[in-house]
């Protein structure tokens, strides 16, 4: 019964913690995934995975446990180790700075540093290297996303043709009004000719008639 409980806590030490039990050191892209093949020493391996993220910005403990290291390597750069509890060291490379002394034990997420660059970089951007390894294995090393959580996706900024083309088209301009016609011109009545003898044949009036003029008899003076 004994042999059993052993071998029961033995297997338990080696299995992998499931993703989402561990914090990332910082959040950004991952810019370089883990590749290693049964050749540990070939060429194009990657024990780790690198993670950009500003420069300048808090590097977080992905796990818990007790700082192994805390200094400079001549290709890493500044490096922090920590030691868990279940037998992995978690090495963080390339930080700008470190806070985290060696013999110190830290909590899961506790700042152990800033982002660089520093060290030998592999990109043109400010990043983090994260390796995790069996500790009792040289070459033990597990790819880090079996032990992070999944990162939420955010969605992609439109881009300026795509905000361009779903812009509204500006309203057609309002028709001008159409120009009114000119007013036809009154038709004027027609004139009579003037009629023969008229007095205003000759443009102007008659003159009245003077009784002293009248072949009628003075009958004032024959009294």
């Amino acid at each position: 019964m004994r042999r059993v409980v052993i071998v029961v806590l033995a297997a338990a030490l080696v299995v992998v913690p499931p993703a989402g039990a561990w914090t990332w050191p910082v959040k950004g892209p991952v810019l370089q995934k883990f590749v290693l093949g049964d050749d540990p020493y070939a060429a194009g391996q990657h024990r780790g995975i690198d993670i950009g993220a500003p420069a300048g910005a808090t590097v977080a403990a992905p796990a818990s446990g007790t700082v192994t290291f805390a200094g400079t390597v001549p290709i890493s750069g500044r490096t922090v180790t920590v030691q868990t509890a279940d037998g992995y060291s978690v090495t963080l490379t390339h930080l700008g700075s470190t806070s985290a002394r060696r013999g110190l034990t830290i909590g899961e997420g506790a700042p152990v540093g800033t982002i660089g660059p520093s060290g030998e970089v592999e990109h043109d951007v400010p990043y983090v290297h994260l390796g995790i390894r069996r500790s009792e294995d040289p070459n033990g090393y597990v790819d880090p996303l079996r032990f992070l959580p999944v990162q939420p996706v955010e969605p992609a900024a439109p881009s300026p043709a795509a905000t361009a083309a779903a812009a509204p088209a500006p309203p057609p301009p309002a028709a001008a009004p159409a120009a009114s016609a000119p007013p036809a011109p009154a038709a004027s009545a027609p004139t009579d000719p003037p009629m023969a003898g008229s007095s205003h044949a000759a443009g102007v009036a008659a003159a009245p008639v003077s009784s002293t003029e009248t072949n009628e008899p003075n009958t004032a003076s024959a009294r």
